[in-house]
């Protein structure tokens, strides 16, 4: 599935795919909301999860590198990758 057809899904639909399909990579707090990073099928997603309810209210497409710079710095990578 491509990135398009993604967001062409209901947030339902998004959901059940990305829960059965995605990779969970991290998260990030906001005000009102956690928002965790998957990654499916080569594209990145950021999931809205309203709190204190802990409903998803979104489901984001990433479409650059620079969206996903807020999380850099959570993501570990393996010593192999980093030091070759």
């Amino acid at each position: 599935m491509s990135p398009l057809q993604f967001e062409d899904l209901s947030l339902s639909m998004q959901s059940c795919f990305l829960w059965s399909e995605g990779k969970y990579i991290c998260s990030q707090k906001l005000e009102n909301h956690i928002v965790k990073l998957f990654l499916i099928n080569g594209f990145y997603v950021e999931v809205y999860i309203a709190m204190p309810r802990k409903e998803v209210d979104d489901i984001v497409v990433l479409g650059y590198r620079g969206d996903i710079q807020p999380y850099l710095d959570q993501i570990k990578l393996p010593d192999y990758l980093l030091y070759g």
